[in-house]
């Protein structure tokens, strides 16, 4: 076994494992010439459904040069980095920055291009929309 088929072996695991919450991937678009409009859905991109890891870390956000607040700190907010880890080897098109992913219990839009570390296992980041 080559390292290729070896490292898509430890993909397949790893996803069989930690991806058990169903997700919908729709792509978005802007209506041409209204570049101020909001995204609406790219026909050209049917939507697909995927299996994934949905992971949050909270964290502090002070309104300052440092992320960590201090007992006089009055402008402090919670907030949550949301990281969306799925296998991406059947997925018919990657989405990207302002495209859709809905779960059971929310809506999602991409907060930037998916982090790829080489192999076919995709990070996105998510800013909740709704839900």
């Amino acid at each position: 076994m080559g390292w290729n088929d070896a490292l898509a072996a430890a993909d397949r695991a790893v996803a069989s494992y930690f991806d058990t919450t169903d997700f919908t991937a729709t792509g978005m678009t802007k209506p041409e010439r209204a570049v101020n409009a909001d995204g609406v859905v790219d026909s050209a991109r049917p939507a697909f459904d995927f299996k994934g890891t949905l992971e949050k870390a909270p964290e502090f956000s002070a309104f300052d040069t440092t992320s960590r607040p201090s007992p006089a700190d009055r402008n402090i907010r919670k907030v949550d980095r949301i990281c969306l880890t799925a296998d991406s080897t059947a997925w018919p098109w990657m989405p990207k920055q302002g495209d859709r992913i809905r779960s059971a219990s929310a809506l999602y839009a991409l907060a930037a291009e998916p982090d790829n570390d080489g192999t076919r296992r995709v990070a996105l980041w998510l800013n909740r929309i709704s839900g």
